[in-house]
């Protein structure tokens, strides 16, 4: 158990209400080993006015390959990927855009709860000469 000590909103006489709670860590990590992982996922967004070929491998945290697939995406399109099988970690994504431009993002696996999960990673394609593809990450 840990005993937390919190600054409130709340003043009485003029002075600063506290609010002491615990946390069960343990239990707590229990709750969430009886939860899912959530999977990985991905999504390619064309906003150039060409057709690209991308090339995405994902990488576990003992950098082994899980995922390695090549898209071909016609200009204003989007692909989704499917969902991926994840452990809890960090994954490395190894990106190359026209079998020139090479990129890399990190993106993190978690369990499937109601506050937040796994990281989504977004990969925008545009006309930017000096900065071809931008990434979005959200978390569900």
């Amino acid at each position: 158990m840990i005993y937390n000590i919190r600054p409130t909103n709340e003043r009485y006489n003029g002075k600063t209400v506290y609010i002491v709670f615990m946390q069960d860590w343990k239990k707590e990590e229990e709750r969430l080993e009886k939860m899912e992982i959530d999977p990985l996922q991905f999504f390619l967004i064309n906003s150039n006015s060409k057709k690209h070929v991308m090339s995405i491998e994902i990488f576990d945290f003992n950098n082994k390959s899980v995922f390695k697939e090549s898209y071909t995406i016609d200009p204003e399109e989007e692909i989704s990927s499917p969902k991926i099988n994840a452990e809890l970690g960090q994954y490395r994504y190894e990106i190359i855009l026209d079998n020139k431009f090479s990129f890399e993002q990190k993106i993190q696996a978690y369990y499937a709860t109601d506050v937040s999960s796994s990281e989504a990673l977004y990969i925008y394609i545009s006309d930017d000469p000096e900065n071809p593809v931008t990434f979005g990450i959200t978390v569900a």
